[in-house]
């Protein structure tokens, strides 16, 4: 006898169009925009590829499974763009430890550069 599956299931497993992505990134921005601490961290340099937006004040001892992603972005973050009361300081080792650590202000929009390019692996989100 074939398994049912409930309409719950299905719309879980279903797969999100591009479009609806962006709709549900502009959703969150706009609620994490209503205390200015946010940030998002892309892939790519020039704030190119894959992004995702986070809400501080927070701590991510690691960047295995940060709210709302669906892969590590440990080594992963080419740019990095801080909300108008965000500071965001960044690590090149996990638990908030390495050798290179960098701290960004409010309104930066940046690609990351020398040692922790695609180096970046624990973060803590602070209120400006």
């Amino acid at each position: 006898m074939a398994k049912q599956t409930s309409k719950k299931e299905t719309v879980k497993n279903k797969k999100i169009s591009p479009v609806e992505q962006h709709k549900q990134f502009l959703k969150k921005l706009e609620t994490a925009a209503s205390d200015d601490c946010w940030i998002i961290i892309y892939k790519d340099g020039g704030m190119g590829g894959k992004r995702l937006l986070l809400s501080g004040p927070a701590s991510y001892k690691n960047l295995k499974s940060l709210p709302g992603a669906d892969e590590d972005w440990g080594d992963s973050i080419g740019s990095i763009e801080t909300g108008p009361h965000a500071r965001l300081t960044v690590y090149d080792d996990e638990d908030f430890s390495g050798d290179h650590i960098d701290t960004y202000g409010p309104n930066t929009r940046t690609t990351v550069s020398g040692d922790l390019d695609d180096n970046i692996d624990s973060i803590v989100i602070s209120q400006a």
